[in-house]
């Protein structure tokens, strides 16, 4: 890899993984203004209906009640009860400071924020004949997806930050287990909406974009918290 030398002699200034962050950030907050705006014009994208259906010819009675219990789990009603004590375990468990849990607990604030946004989108669900849950309101962006990036992507965050007493091999994979089966449940949270035909695939794109980018800016926060330490 070639380096450029200025005439002076030096080397230019490399931009700081900060401000390679905050151009991800702009750059993110950008794609989900203009998916906002899309789905405000078209009520289905290109591929979404196909998804859906490849989807639905895997449907089986055992997973039909694996994604209904992911979706009463989640968010229908016992969702709003279980968040903030989640959190708070969390944090606990993992020994975390008082900006990791901040940054954990304040993640129930994504779904309610996503709320604005199903508003102004406007977007109806897929047809209720595709659905095997009755679900009322707008579709874009699926509230779940919002939830699973924000609040399972903090617990992946704050997994990553812990330190281990000894260093030891087999704890640190362990971490790195748990913060994969994580990754994996956001997708299968995601995933889910869409098998039980209440959500459109690009829903559900529009709520991981949206949940990770109120991540971010929790992230913002933590790192102002910990710097007043």
């Amino acid at each position: 890899m070639r380096r450029i030398i200025t005439p002076g002699g030096t080397p230019p200034p490399q931009p700081s993984p900060r401000g390679r962050g905050g151009l991800a950030f702009i750059a993110g907050v950008a794609a989900m203004g203009a998916l906002l705006a899309l789905a405000w014009v078209y009520e289905v994208f290109p591929g979404d209906e196909w998804a859906l259906l490849e989807l639905r010819q895997w449907r089986a009675g055992w997973l039909d009640t694996a994604a209904i219990s992911i979706a009463e789990l989640f968010w229908d009603n016992l969702g709003l009860v279980i968040v903030p004590p989640l959190a708070l375990a969390i944090s606990l468990m993992v020994w975390v400071g008082r900006a990791e849990a901040l940054l954990v607990a304040l993640t129930p604030l994504a779904p309610l924020a996503n709320l604005g946004l199903k508003e102004l989108a406007a977007r109806p669900r897929p047809d209720a004949a595709l659905a095997l849950l009755e679900e009322t309101g707008y579709g874009f962006p699926s509230g779940h997806a919002v939830f699973a990036a924000a609040f399972l992507g903090a617990a992946i965050y704050v997994l990553n930050g812990i330190s281990i007493p000894g260093n030891s091999p087999w704890r640190r994979r362990f971490l790195r287990i748990a913060q994969a089966a994580l990754a994996l449940l956001i997708l299968v949270i995601g995933a889910s909406r869409v098998y039980l035909g209440v959500h459109w695939p690009s829903d559900v794109i529009g709520g991981f974009l949206f949940g990770g980018l109120c991540l971010a800016a929790l992230a913002i926060v933590r790192q102002s918290v910990q710097k007043k330490r």
